[in-house]
């Protein structure tokens, strides 16, 4: 039994690196005092280019990949609680007063470890909607909110719906919209800027 919250408390702790901030703080930059101040890959990319921000990403869906994979090799169940543990320890890491990202690269990573069709589905779904709309927030919303619908159908179509997966995807969905909120608003008073890369 005591590898369920050991399963939960190593995601927790890797998912709670602040990644970006702390890349950006290796470049004399405090990202939490530039544009919308979150620590993410977005943010990060605004101020210090394609090439910090793609680091980032990267980082990010690593922290989440790997305690799932990992701690799944043993029980799924230990993997759901690793995911679950390395968005929460994400979004709200102690190392910064628990004010963290917005969960969806780490939420991303946790996916892939443990439903990669589902996973590389929802990345499709952010790609169209960044193609059609050039809003990130807006892709990962939809890309969240697409994430318990891929998990269902990618488990009907194997013949086998896993419960625990979906349970894992309807939580990530649900905090990443929550996450999420404050663009919303910005969404529908037309204020959210279009994403554009910085060329460097």
């Amino acid at each position: 039994m005591i590898l369920y919250p050991l399963s939960l408390l190593f995601g927790f702790l890797l998912g709670a690196i602040p990644t970006g901030y702390l890349i950006s703080k290796g470049k004399g930059v405090d990202i939490r005092k530039y544009g919308s101040g979150n620590i993410g890959a977005t943010n990060v990319a605004r101020a210090l280019g394609k090439k910090m921000g793609t680091l980032v990403l990267l980082t990010d869906v690593t922290k989440g990949f790997v305690p799932c994979y990992l701690a799944s090799r043993y029980d799924l169940r230990y993997g759901i609680l690793a995911g679950t543990g390395a968005v929460v320890g994400h979004t709200f890491t102690p190392f910064l007063k628990f004010k963290g990202g917005r969960g969806v690269a780490t939420a991303l990573g946790s996916v892939l470890g443990l439903m990669p069709v589902a996973g590389l589905l929802c990345v499709a779904t952010w790609v169209l909607v960044v193609v059609l709309f050039r809003y990130i927030s807006l892709a990962s919303i939809s890309g969240a909110i697409a994430l318990p619908f891929w998990v269902y159908g990618v488990g009907r179509f194997s013949g086998a719906v896993s419960h625990v997966r979906l349970i894992l995807a309807l939580f990530i969905s649900v905090l990443v919209v929550i996450r999420h909120v404050p663009n919303v608003r910005r969404l529908l008073r037309r204020e959210e800027p279009k994403f554009h890369l910085r060329c460097r």
